[in-house]
Parts: structure tokens; C-alpha cells; sequence
């Protein structure tokens, strides 16, 4: 047999490793291409000749990969659907690997659908309620800390410093400021959060649950939630989860926006102490600890050379935020 070029591609050849019944795809899709981080979607050699998405990822210092675990360990345990996984092969690179699973399809999902919502808000309570008797000694970070609060201090330093960057206008400058002023506002309600995010139990989060890491699969009898992206899975308290995404200005990506009355008739049989009202307004927490997290990556490139592209998005958060702690009650 010739040797063809997409047999000599890293994805098929990886692939073959598992030994399916077909190894030479069709043709190869290009969905990611970074280092570290590639995803492939192979047409035709899984099973029915459906597609499989292959993706490469980096292990973690004891040789371990988050997403692995997801799909080999919790997902499957799950009472919902979940996406049919193929296994995993070690790179010829020991610090990566391969995972395949099986294609989702290409509907995205929208946190504006309320019938998507519903789903999430189920999806979300299934893997919340799952968490507590877990194996936890399975390798995943461990995020049961004050990760949030530790955020919160690298946002405002990291600010301070981008402050002085001379490729910012003093329009950029003076809405930095403000921003850092808003955070001191959040910090001094801090014990507010702490309070009431004690009423949940830690368990397994996603900790960044957003439309584009899920999928929507229909058929004939039901709609179900797929999801694609689960590199943030950790044991932590579940509260970011919970984030809400307001039109209009939050944008489509913001967070999943979970249903939570679809959520909490999940979880009420589970928690029989936490009610409907206590989840909403964890939910609005949720909100300002998802906006955290958000200002806390992009303020850290805050002094860079190309500082004008995280200076789009901090504008994005001066309005988000202090929309976000209105809803939880707190005055701005």
C-alpha cells in the first residue's frame, strides 16, 4: 500500500494507534492549529464513516491531562448524554497527547435560546450533584481555595502596573482607574460572596462553561447538550459555573447563562437545604466572579507592546462589571 500525505499527517498517524477499522481519512479539517493545542476533525474513519475530532494537547507535570479524565471518568457516569470517546495516544513528544472522540456536529450553542439554557442548567446540575462523591483522588486541579479573591488582587495589580504602559491613551488611563475603583468596591463585599457560596457544596465545575465550548445535537427524539471543551474541569466550589450572560452588552461568548429554575429542579434532591432563591443569587454572584476571572487574564498583558488589543476588552468589562454587581445588590 502507498503511503499517502494524509497518512503521514501526526493526527492520522496517531489515530491508527488505537487500531480502528479505518486509519486513512477522507480529508482532514483544520479547527485549531496552536502549539500545544491542535484539533483535527478526520472525515470518515469513525464508526458509520462519521467524522472524529482528534485533538493534541499538552499533559500536565505528572503526566496528566484534564480532558482525559473528563471523557474517560466523569462524563460517562453522567444520567445525560455525553460524546463517545475513542481513547488516548501518548505524542512522539512525551509532554503531549492525543485524545479522539467522536464529532459533536457543528451547531453551536447560544446562551440566548431558552430551550439551550434549559439543557445547560440541567447538563450543569447532573455534573455539580456528581462532584461531591467523586473519586477525588483522580488528577484534577484542585481549586477549592480563594481562587476568585486571589484574581481579583492580580486584576488590580496587574492594572496599577499597565497603567504606566505609554502606548495607552489617557482615555484608556482614566477608564483603568476607574476600573480599579469598581474592584475596590468588590473586594470590600468579599465576605458577602464567601457567605453564601459556603451554602454549596465543592464539587466538579467546568469553570469556564461559555457557548463556545458546547454543541447542540438534535434527532428525533431529543436535544442534547455536548461538551467540547472541558480543559478548566476542576474540584472547586461551583458558583462561577452559575454566571448569567445579560443582553446585550455582555456578548455571546460572556458565560452558558444556565437556566436556573431548570437547574434547581435538579439539585434540590441533592441539596434539600439550598432553594430556589439562594441558587439565583448564586448565580448573580456567579456573574461578577466569571467577569472577575475575565479581567484578571486580559489585565496581565495590560503592559505589553500590544496592549491595545486586552484595552478593547477591559472597556468591554468597565460596563459588564458594574452591571453584574447591581444584580447581585450590590450599589456601584
Amino acid at each position: 500500500m502507498v503511503e499517502t500525505k494524509l497518512l503521514r499527517h501526526p493526527a492520522v498517524a496517531a489515530w491508527s494507534r488505537l487500531q480502528p477499522e479505518r486509519v486513512e481519512p477522507d480529508g482532514i479539517e483544520i479547527l485549531k492549529e496552536k502549539s500545544g493545542s491542535r484539533i483535527y476533525r478526520l472525515l470518515g474513519v469513525g464508526p458509520g464513516a462519521r467524522a472524529v475530532i482528534a485533538k493534541q494537547r499538552r499533559l500536565g507535570p505528572s503526566g496528566s491531562l484534564v480532558e482525559r479524565t473528563a471523557y474517560e471518568a466523569v462524563f460517562p457516569r453522567l444520567p445525560v448524554p455525553a460524546l463517545q470517546y475513542f481513547g488516548f495516544v501518548q505524542d512522539e513528544d512525551p509532554q503531549l497527547g492525543w485524545l479522539f472522540l467522536e464529532d459533536a456536529g457543528r451547531t453551536q450553542y447560544s446562551a440566548w435560546l431558552d430551550e439551550h439554557r434549559a439543557l445547560a442548567g440541567r447538563w450543569l446540575a447532573c455534573l455539580h450533584c456528581y462532584g461531591p462523591d467523586a473519586d477525588q483522588t483522580r488528577q484534577l486541579p484542585d481549586y477549592t481555595s480563594a481562587r476568585y479573591l486571589d484574581y481579583l488582587q492580580a486584576a488590580h495589580d496587574a492594572i496599577l502596573i499597565g497603567l504606566s504602559n505609554p502606548v495607552l491613551t489617557a482615555n484608556d488611563t482614566d477608564l483603568l482607574r476607574s476600573m480599579v475603583r469598581l474592584l475596590g468596591r468588590l473586594g470590600s463585599r468579599w465576605n458577602d460572596v464567601e457567605d453564601l457560596s459556603g451554602q454549596l457544596p465543592l464539587t466538579l465545575a467546568l469553570r469556564n462553561f461559555v457557548p463556545r465550548n458546547s454543541l447542540i445535537r438534535s434527532d428525533e427524539r431529543s436535544l442534547n447538550l455536548l461538551i467540547v471543551d472541558c480543559e478548566s474541569l476542576a474540584w472547586a466550589n461551583p458558583v462561577c459555573d452559575l454566571a448569567q450572560s445579560h443582553q446585550p452588552f455582555y456578548g455571546p461568548d460572556f458565560s452558558a447563562s444556565p437556566d436556573i429554575a431548570s437547574y434547581f429542579q435538579v439539585v434540590r434532591d441533592d441539596w434539600p437545604r439550598v432553594d430556589l432563591q439562594t441558587i439565583q443569587q448564586l448565580a448573580n454572584y456567579g456573574t461578577v466572579l466569571r467577569c472577575l476571572a475575565t479581567i484578571s487574564w486580559d489585565a496581565s498583558f495590560l503592559a505589553m507592546d500590544w496592549a491595545s488589543g486586552p484595552m478593547a476588552n477591559m472597556r468591554s468589562y468597565h460596563a459588564i462589571l458594574p452591571h453584574a454587581m447591581q444584580m447581585a445588590g450590590w450599589a456601584v
